[in-house]
């Protein structure tokens, strides 16, 4: 289970060349297109591996460097609202054309959509609607039909149903510290090393990797959806 979504955890979207976390400030863009994505791998029900997340400006313009090529300004993964991906079990060109209707039907957000070519991973943005192609033409998607009605991703402000959600276990590691809080802030707790919490409705994990009272240790601030954290 993730740690951002069911299926997504913060760590898969670094700047992979330099292994780089994504920044703080971008956390909140990391989970809306990971709940877009969590739509997306429900076509099929297989994993939706990431080939590109989150870049850092310096990996970013490395990889089009290698290529012989200038890279694009304002690119969508600087922002970690981008993600190339393969769904496993089916092809590139059914994957394009998985989220073409996907966005006709409203079920993700009508943002960037790039074409690579059969071979390649495709890549989807949360930003702008925006359509490219590198190899001069696009899939033809005119007969694809989804194998079935697929579930948006429930949206931050819904408030789940504690009685239905499995609780989230959470135990400190020694060098660690965390922090508990609701979403909003209206609830925050420390949690002590060594002890074990449970909580419900887990919307996000925010990770520092420095704290300056004690540089040998990470701080992880975990966010849950406006509900009272529970504990055993």
């Amino acid at each position: 289970m993730g740690d951002l979504t069911e299926n997504f955890s913060l760590h898969e979207f670094r700047s992979r060349r330099s292994n780089t976390h994504v920044p703080r400030e971008l956390w909140s863009n990391v989970l809306m297109l990971a709940r877009e994505l969590e739509v997306i791998r429900a076509v099929r029900g297989t994993a939706l591996s990431l080939t590109s997340g989150y870049r850092t400006l310096a990996d970013h313009e490395a990889i089009y460097r290698e290529m012989g090529r200038p890279a694009p300004p304002g690119s969508q993964h600087l922002v970690a609202k981008a993600a190339d991906f393969e769904v496993q079990g089916i092809s590139p060109t059914e994957t394009y054309c998985a989220v073409v209707r996907l966005i006709e039907r409203g079920s993700v957000r009508n943002g960037g959509l790039g074409w690579y070519g059969p071979n390649h991973p495709i890549h989807y943005d949360i930003e702008s609607p925006r359509r490219w192609t590198t190899v001069g033409s696009y899939p033809d998607c005119s007969r694809y039909q989804l194998p079935s009605q697929p579930t948006p991703a429930p949206q931050m402000e819904e408030e789940p149903d504690m009685a239905l959600l499995p609780p989230t276990l959470i135990k400190v590691h020694p060098q660690d510290a965390i922090w508990l809080t609701s979403y909003g802030n209206q609830d925050r707790r420390h949690v002590r090393t060594g002890e074990e919490v449970s909580a419900y409705g887990l919307a996000g994990i925010q990770y520092v990797e420095l704290d300056r009272a004690n540089p040998a240790h990470r701080i992880f601030i975990l966010t849950f959806d406006a509900i009272p954290i529970a504990t055993p």
